[in-house]
């Protein structure tokens, strides 16, 4: 599973055929919205599991 530290660690290469490549600052400010959106998610899916457990453990589940 994709983390979101593992998103803004990711480094891409710079390509200098026939042109310069990505422009870097972009690149890392999508990655930072990757990876906040990542996180956010993952937060939310904790939340909803614990409260999906408590459902069940009042449900005698």
């Amino acid at each position: 599973m994709l983390t979101s530290n593992e998103v803004k660690k990711q480094r891409f290469a710079t390509s200098r055929f026939m042109h310069e490549g990505y422009d870097a600052d972009q690149v890392d400010d999508f990655l930072d919205e990757v990876a906040s959106t990542i996180a956010t998610m993952h937060v939310a899916n904790i939340m909803l599991a614990r409260e999906n457990q408590q459902l069940k453990e009042s449900r005698g589940e």
